[in-house]
């Protein structure tokens, strides 16, 4: 069995959860399923040993206004030329349907991560045309694989998809735990990674850790991920909490080592498809507090303590409960890592040879 994979978002992700995932999915393929990824042209880090595409690394050191654009068009020009015999199932990287013009009669199969642009459609500019382009996609694909259940649900409610078109396959985490980089830490200290703004609800998180450092002032708060904003900047700074955090640039090593050494890792999110940041802390043993919403109880189920991400009480509580009892955090840890044993990339990928089987016959 061959797939043809869309190089869509190759084109124009250099770091992200869904490069990521394709990389990993095509990485761990059975060994009776081959693959074609039509990529000219990419700039994307887990794809730059070239061991799964053969393509050129396009002005890696160079930005300039159009270059994703460029990128994308050559790519997409890759994909049409290139011949579909021998194809038995097509898998596009994300939701623009120019791709379906070109393969002909072949079924194809469609990944949703989440539905974040129906959901929160106010934060993103493009939210209309991507709502458009993926319920195009999820109409016309012959499966339709969802990250989680409560993706599976959102995609029933939002877009009326019949649940049997659609099959739910857990994600993975990619961290090496035992390549952890030893860096200078605090030694007392709550993680927040990731992105802040909208939805990841770092306002509130950041006022339920200024009720904390009142009282607590060894306490420190490291973050990673972008910098900070001016409008984050002035949040800290009203919060009177600037000295007791920390922003940090970090690479996947330099990460496990905060994971490891954290007191705890906290995901306030709102809203998420599937959480890989889960299963990173369960890998590094750390514990977690996360939301009550979206997939997090799915996911963490009891390995997690949970809060109203809506209410910053809520948030500052469970973070005290943990934070505070070392029995509390020893069993958290022990159920962590049983739960992780339920996900893993090489999981991931044989359910979705599976899929591909069904699709394909």
């Amino acid at each position: 069995m061959k797939i043809l994979y869309d190089p869509q978002m190759f084109s124009t992700q250099k770091f992200g959860g869904i490069t990521r995932y394709f990389y990993e999915l095509i990485k761990n393929l059975d060994e009776d399923v081959s693959y074609e990824l039509p990529l000219c042209l990419s700039n994307n880090h887990y794809i730059s040993n070239k061991d799964i595409s053969n393509h050129i690394d396009f002005l890696p050191q160079i930005d300039f206004r159009g270059k994703g654009k460029i990128m994308t068009a050559v790519n997409k020009l890759s994909f049409g030329i290139r011949n579909k015999k021998g194809i038995d199932v097509v898998h596009p990287t994300y939701y623009d349907p120019y791709f379906i013009r070109y393969i002909e009669d072949k079924p194809f199969v469609l990944t949703v991560y989440d539905m974040i642009h129906e959901k929160y459609a106010h934060l993103f500019n493009d939210a209309e045309i991507t709502t458009k382009r993926k319920r195009l996609l999820c109409e016309n694909s012959s499966k339709i694989i969802a990250i989680s259940e409560n993706t599976k649900k959102d995609l029933i409610d939002i877009f009326s998809i019949k649940s049997e078109k659609i099959e739910v396959v857990y994600l993975g985490q990619s961290l090496n735990i035992d390549y952890a980089q030893t860096i200078v830490l605090p030694d007392r200290y709550i993680l927040f990674t990731g992105q802040r703004g909208g939805y990841k609800n770092f306002k509130r998180f950041a006022t339920a850790f200024s009720q904390l450092v009142q009282k607590d002032k060894d306490l420190k708060l490291i973050c990673t991920g972008n910098s900070f904003l001016k409008e984050e900047i002035a949040l800290l700074k009203s919060l009177n909490i600037t000295s007791f955090v920390l922003h940090l640039f970090v690479d996947d090593n330099q990460l496990v080592e905060l994971y490891k050494a954290a007191l705890l890792f906290v995901f306030p999110s709102e809203y998420e498809g599937f959480g890989i940041p889960i299963l990173e802390a369960f890998a590094c043993k750390c514990p977690i507090a996360l939301s009550n919403t979206s997939c997090f109880p799915e996911i963490a189920r009891d390995a997690g303590m949970y809060f109203d991400p809506l209410n910053a009480d809520s948030i500052a509580y469970t973070m005290q409960q943990i934070l505070y009892s070392e029995s509390l955090r020893k069993k958290m840890i022990e159920k962590g890592t049983s739960r992780l044993t339920n996900f893993s990339w090489q999981k991931m990928a044989k359910d979705t040879c599976a899929l591909y089987k069904k699709v394909g016959i």
